[in-house]
């Protein structure tokens, strides 16, 4: 792009200098290659181009839709299609039609001014400034085909690929005669064969592409043969197809048919003798796993019939599919709130549904995936009712909102706007930013005049562009931006919509005229840039692991392209089409080629692998046009002779189990070719949606069967149906499948039972003691929406308070769920918390953190309510307005969009060389302030952009502590990053200032740095140490020490270490691991690691020692919950853990891992998590005490271990005067460091827990050596009702003082020998005082004037001290 208008801009610099003559330049469109024209068809040659030059629309007026064309000899004619103008250029598209057989010089574009119909005529030159000429010549007379042969070794290629068999189609690669000069017409090529559909394309100028596909009524009039041939002669070129070659069968076994969205799946179970060469069928296959002879296939479509050509004949295979079924769900308005402007769904489905919803037909906002309880009213037996709410905007005429089931259902509805607006959006600017080698800034202005922008959408990029990416102004005039895969040449259309409904597009040519993006050109003309294509390996075997493989690529371009301009990325096709993996190519100057890394999966099916390259947003170049053009190099094939697996496991038996003792028992078996790892099985009600999710572990069984008991309480259930509503399953190739009843659009695992009711299980009365009189489902009594402020969140918050009753009781396993619906089917939802329960009234509460941009309105939802009868209930806005009449659902949200905030950052933790600032609110004044242990630096950013800031070149340290600073005096919060180990370099940070017109990533200028003295605050020394505040460690607070980062530890004098840490995916459980020399006795490199996991659950009595009842942690049993964390700075995982009891208490356990410093909220009280924090929660549920004085025990496990032969280990329990506990576990130097918090909330309320050290936990004894240490805390919870939320952290430290220096290490003998007496420490550190005494003194006096310096400033300390 930037290319384009310097171009535009030097010619127009020529034509006003010295009043030179104005001319305009022209660029073709569709042409196949660059430089050359095609050859005359029909007697003249078509031109399509675009031509943009200088005009004075000063006075008014524009360019009517006309051109003509004056030229020498002749004139052709002009048809135009575009135009477009300012007030100095215009930009007219059109067509030309040259006469062959003549050269045309002089060539001139005529266009007429609107205002008094006056002529303005513009000589035509190319881009690079010479004068345009045309030459249209007929193509050469030939008596003979003009095909010379098949291009070797690629020849045939059937599109048999690792992801598809599509065996009707294949492609072949023939030479043109070289009497051929330039590209023959592409419509010129004829097919005489009646069998074949054929498209030809062009690979180069001398090799023409075909791809061919058999008739679908194939009837074998050619013999299988091909003849090709050209409207310039009679004469034909035979080649053979695919059947001329040896064919195997392809036979088959069996098929099984089910649903897939509105139409319809296919399970085949087929027999050939080989893979490579199989008898045409007209349908694609999808394989799912096998063998090179016996291979199961999935296959979906309706309404057609398929074929297969067998010995030349045309044959039936499978059935006739069937026309698809429309769908049975209808949605309908039910209420429409003209004072609040919403209109409430209503419709009534058994599936699993997502929305989309638009102000017109012409657009739609982003998705909202749904899931349990969201929408969900009530539900009756078997079905379920859905309402939920749609704000719409004042100026709104229409919308259509869409439920997406298995299929969609549209619902469409006309308003009367009370603020109409017919007037269109504009596009006001466009800019790319760069800010790597693969990334850049798009940024878009874009104004309305009327009711706002709503979205833009920009061709080719997935996501839409909304309020969300506004970053100044504000929606009637504002600035967008959003980070894309690209640089500057993008080739792209653009609508943008506003929040009425009206659109206003930009084609192509029009964003080229405006802002000189790239115009469309042909694939043909894009493969022509392309010079290499090469991979690592050009054949692998993948009947064992995945395989590491490099994809490399170049282009024709000058270095001022590659720098800025040229994007190439590549698809790359492997088994699941809904998730292709997509490859910046990164270039590399030593091999002068894009490196494109990827991974080859195991087991695929043998084959050739597609890939599609897409080079600047323009069309996409697929594998076959490229191996027509580099030959087999350009080849990726497949081998593998043994198992394909390409599909996760399957269910194959789900019956249901009569005349057990349990009347819901399920009969079930899972088959997977390489091994079935873990399953999932969710079991759904018709009262109870919630259901129970059990976990089975498939031990790595090909054929894993189990029997599923569902266990009741005869004295709490109700009689009605159960079934399976949901599947999980996973092979020990990570191969995943989900199944949700009713509602699947591909092949999946319970494709056999989907539509049955095999495992549907009623129970009845007979079973069910209790006759259940109450059939109400709870009420809302009342709700509150009161505003919450937190200093250490930036964005708004609020919490819903609501009370709760029921004529039995409220069940407090059901958890209602809070939501706030915003324009743009925008939605924030949030668990209820129960804040107290007495008397039958349960109070919760439902606590939000709303994005920077939701609102400013936004409509309250709470569903999700259940008595212990499993009496339902959700309450959508009308319903809460028709039960509460003092109530309003909506709730007013300030405005949070003028914030500056940090949002996340990239990691200075591997290398300091480049820092990404991520976040809202950054101007072009914007600087970003940086605290470390020593020194202070404002810096001004690289590169700014509203949403982003670049610093590069940070000088290395172990924390930073970063804050972005506006000139107003605005500044964001500030955050803490990890960083590496500091060398010793007189360098400073480096800063450049460049604003958003930065060309180019700016060469980075060093400034000096302002330094500035950190201060230690003096208090009153009241905890056991002065907590490290002489040396700017930290400081006492009360009664504890508050460290400042990265020091830790009781008294601060501990340092975190530089951890990695791994959460287990499967349960709640993290590794720690530390390489390094820290600590290590020996000259080795040590690795300590650590380990932290949940053991049992007990039941003790009297809250002594005895053991009323234990659980022992089964690790199969976890699940997995997804996680909704959007902090970049802490990585969050969830699960899951039902124990099978009389109240099925539920653990629910959240582990995260901070790789920031943070202040986080427990209870009412503040806690500050240090980077490499680990941090656990535990929200115990229901528990069925034998007794109120008992208590419940959580016992959880922790160790650490070392590599070290030799060394010593210690290990302490420390009871804090601030009432919680410390368990430090060390080894040499590094220690791990847990605080047991002595609080916990109990039934909403934050009482005191107590903490022990439990010395044999399952029978495991506690393991104390030299180089490891392992201990197990018992969390000691009182009786409770409801639920118990606890929440214990952990960090890894080095310590200052050695395990060697306590007085209870274990210590290997050697270690023991060397350990000194008090007296002998005593001298060395007396010694060692003096000597830094005068070291001291010496450096104060040479160092003298520089009172900022950093090492003065501690040295001055210590002397004091």
């Amino acid at each position: 792009m930037r290319d384009y208008i310097i171009r535009l801009f030097i010619i127009c610099i020529f034509i006003y200098i010295g009043g030179a003559q104005q001319q305009a330049v022209v660029t073709p469109l569709g042409a196949l290659f660059r430089q050359t024209e095609s050859y005359a068809s029909s007697g003249s040659c078509p031109y399509s181009f675009v031509a943009v030059g200088p005009i004075d629309l000063s006075g008014g007026g524009g360019i009517n839709i006309f051109c003509s064309i004056l030229a020498s000899p002749t004139a052709p004619t002009c048809i135009p299609t575009d135009v477009f103008y300012n007030t100095t250029h215009f930009s007219i598209r059109g067509a030309i039609s040259f006469t062959s057989g003549v050269v045309y010089s002089d060539i001139q574009l005529k266009v007429v001014k609107s205002v008094g119909s006056v002529p303005h005529t513009l000589p035509l030159v190319n881009q690079d400034g010479s004068a345009f000429i045309f030459n249209c010549q007929d193509a050469p007379s030939i008596s003979s085909p003009i095909f010379d042969s098949l291009l070797d070794p690629i020849g045939h290629m059937e599109l048999n690929t690792v992801d598809m068999s599509q065996s009707n189609s294949f492609n072949l690669y023939i030479k043109l005669k070289s009497d051929f000069v330039r590209p023959i017409p592409l419509q010129q090529f004829t097919l005489e064969s009646a069998d074949y559909i054929f498209f030809p394309y062009y690979i180069d100028m001398g090799t023409v592409g075909f791809s061919f596909s058999f008739q679908i009524d194939y009837q074998n009039v050619d013999l299988g043969h091909i003849e090709l041939g050209w409207t310039g002669n009679s004469y034909s070129f035979f080649t053979s197809s695919p059947l001329d070659f040896p064919i195997g069968p392809l036979t088959l076994n069996s098929f099984i048919e089910f649903k897939v969205g509105s139409g319809w799946g296919y399970y085949l179970d087929t027999q050939t003798n080989s893979l490579n060469d199989i008898e045409p069928s007209n349908i694609a296959m999808k394989p799912l796993y096998g063998n090179s002879t016996n291979l199961k296939y999935f296959v979906k479509g309706d309404s057609i019939y398929p074929r297969k050509i067998v010995n030349y004949q045309n044959v039936p295979f499978i059935k006739q599919f069937p026309a698809p079924e429309p769908s049975s769900v209808i949605v309908s308005s039910s209420t429409t709130d003209f004072q609040d402007r919403f209109i409430d769904i209503n419709f009534d489905t058994n599936s699993v549904f997502f929305t989309t919803l638009g102000p017109l037909l012409s657009f739609s906002f982003p998705n909202y995936d749904t899931s349990y309880p969201y929408g969900l009213t009530s539900y009756n037996g078997y079905t379920r009712h859905y309402r939920f709410p749609v704000m719409y905007a004042p100026s709104t005429q229409a919308f259509q909102f869409n439920v997406e089931f298995s299929s969609r259902v549209s619902f469409t509805d006309n308003l009367v706007p009370t603020a109409p607006d017919t007037s269109p959006p504009t596009l006001d600017s466009l800019l790319v930013v760069l800010l790597n080698e693969t990334h850049s800034i798009l940024r878009l202005g874009a104004s309305d005049s009327g009711s706002g922008i709503c979205l833009i959408k920009v061709l080719n990029l997935v996501q839409f562009i909304n309020k969300n990416n506004l970053v100044s102004g504000n929606s009637l005039t504002g600035i967008y931006e959003m980070i894309i895969p690209h640089k500057k040449s993008l080739t792209t259309e653009i609508t943008v919509t506003d929040c009425s409904g009206v659109s206003q597009f930009y084609s192509n040519q029009q964003l080229n005229f405006m802002f000189g993006i790239e115009l469309y050109q042909t694939p043909s003309f894009r493969l022509e840039t392309f010079t290499h294509i090469s991979f690592s390996r050009n054949q692998v075997d993948v009947s064992g692991d995945p395989i590491d493989l490099v994809l490399y690529a170049n282009i024709s371009q000058t270095t001022q392209q590659l720098k800025e301009s040229t994007s190439i990325s590549v698809s790359i096709f492997f088994e699941n089409p809904n998730n292709i993996p997509i490859v910046q190519g990164v270039y590399n100057p030593s091999k002068a080629l894009y490196e494109f890394p990827f991974m080859v999966p195991p087991r695929l099916r043998p084959g050739l692998v597609r890939y599609t390259f897409n080079l600047n947003m323009d069309n996409t170049i697929d594998h076959m046009k490229l191996i027509g053009k580099f030959g087999y190099q350009a080849t990726l094939t497949i081998i593998n002779s043994e198992t394909i697996d390409s599909t996760f496991p399957i269910v194959t038996k789900a019956d249901s189990v009569n005349g057990q003792s349990d009347p819901l028992v399920w009969d079930l078996e899972f088959y997977d070719i390489s091994g079935v790892k873990k399953v999932m099985v969710g079991i759904t009600s018709e009262y109870d949606m919630q259901g129970k999710i059990f976990t089975l572990d498939g031990k790595n069984q090909t054929t894993f069967q189990e029997t599923l008991v569902y266990k009741l309480d005869p004295a709490t259930c109700r009689p009605m149906k159960y079934w399976i509503s949901y599947i999980y399953t996973e092979d020990i190739y990570g191969n995943i499948g989900e199944s949700f009843r009713y509602s699947n659009r591909d092949f999946h695992p319970f494709f056999k039972y989907d539509g049955s009711n095999f495992d549907f299980i009623s129970l009845t009365a007979d079973y069910c003691t209790v006759n259940i009189l109450d059939n109400n489902p709870p009420i809302i009594q009342s709700i509150t929406i009161t505003p919450t402020t937190n200093s250490s969140i930036q964005q708004e918050q609020a919490q819903v308070l609501f009370r709760v009753s029921d004529d039995t009781l409220v069940s407090l396993v059901h958890f209602p769920v809070c939501y706030f619906t915003g324009m743009g089917n925008e939605v924030v939802s949030a668990v209820a918390t129960v804040v107290s329960n007495s008397g039958g009234i349960v109070n919760y509460a439902c606590d939000f953190i709303f994005p920077f941009t939701f609102g400013p309105q936004a409509l309250l939802s709470i569903y999700g309510l259940s008595d212990i009868y499993f009496n339902y209930i959700g309450f959508s806005p009308s319903d809460l307005k028709a039960l509460l009449s003092s109530f309003s659902p909506v709730y007013s949200i300030p405005s949070a969009t003028t914030l500056i905030a940090i949002e996340s950052t990239s990691s200075l933790e591997k290398s300091p060389t480049v820092l990404y600032i991520y976040g809202r609110g950054f101007k072009n004044d914007s600087k970003v302030e940086i605290k470390t242990d020593t020194n202070l630096w404002i810096l001004v950013p690289n590169i700014t952009t509203g949403s982003v800031l670049v610093l590069y070149d940070i000088e290395p340290s172990l924390f930073y502590n970063v804050t972005v600073l506006n000139l107003s005096g605005e500044k964001s919060l500030p955050v803490t990053l990890k960083g590496q180990s500091p060398v010793s370099s007189s360098s400073t940070p480096s800063a450049d200032d460049s604003s958003v017109d930065s060309s180019s990533s700016p060469t980075p200028t060093p400034v000096t740095p302002t330094p500035v003295t950190p201060t230690p605050t003096p208090t009153s020394p009241i905890c056991k140490t002065d907590c490290g505040a002489s040396l700017g460690y930290g400081e006492c607070k009360g009664t504890a020490c508050v460290c400042n980062s990265p020091h830790s530890g009781l008294d601060c004098l501990s340092t975190i270490a530089n951890t990695t840490i791994e959460p287990n995916p499967h349960i709640p459980s993290v590794n720690l691991t530390l390489d390094g020399e820290n600590g290590g006795t020996t000259n080795t490199k040590s690795k300590f690691s650590s380990l932290i996991q949940l053991i049992s659950l007990k039941e003790l009595e009297n809250g002594g020692n005895d053991v009323v009842s234990k659980h022992v942690f089964n690790n199969d049993q976890w699940i997995n919950v997804p996680s909704e964390s959007n902090d970049p700075d802490v990585k969050t995982s969830k699960y899951k853990y039902i124990i099978n009891n009389s109240l099925n208490t539920t653990i629910y356990s959240t582990v995260q891992i901070f790789s920031q410093a943070k202040s986080i909220t427990f209870g009412k009280q503040q806690l500050q998590m240090n980077p490499s924090t680990v941090k656990f929660t535990f929200n115990i549920t229901s528990y069925p005490f034998s007794k109120s004085t008992n208590t419940l025990q959580l016992v959880m496990g922790a160790s650490v271990e070392t590599n070290e032969e030799s060394g010593c280990s210690y290990q302490e329990f420390i009871q804090d005067d601030n009432e919680s506990q410390y368990l430090k576990i060390q080894i040499d130097q590094v220690s791990l460091f847990g605080r047991f918090i002595g609080y916990g909330i109990i039934d909403g309320r934050e009482e005191s827990i107590t903490n022990s050290v439990v010395n044999q936990a399952d029978e495991i004894a506690t393991q104390q050596t030299s180089n490891s240490q392992q201990s197990y805390i018992g969390l000691n919870i009182r009786y409770f009702q409801q639920t118990a939320l606890l929440d214990p952290d952990f960090s890894v430290l080095i310590e200052t003082k050695s395990a060697s220096d306590q007085s209870n290490s274990i210590c290997t003998s050697d270690i023991k020998s060397k350990k000194l007496s008090a007296a002998q420490i005593a001298g060395i550190v007396v010694g060692g005082v003096v000597f830094l005494v005068i070291v001291a003194m010496v450096a104060i006096y040479v160092l003298g004037k520089k009172s900022y310096n950093p090492i003065v400033l501690k040295l001055r300390r210590i002397t004091k001290h």
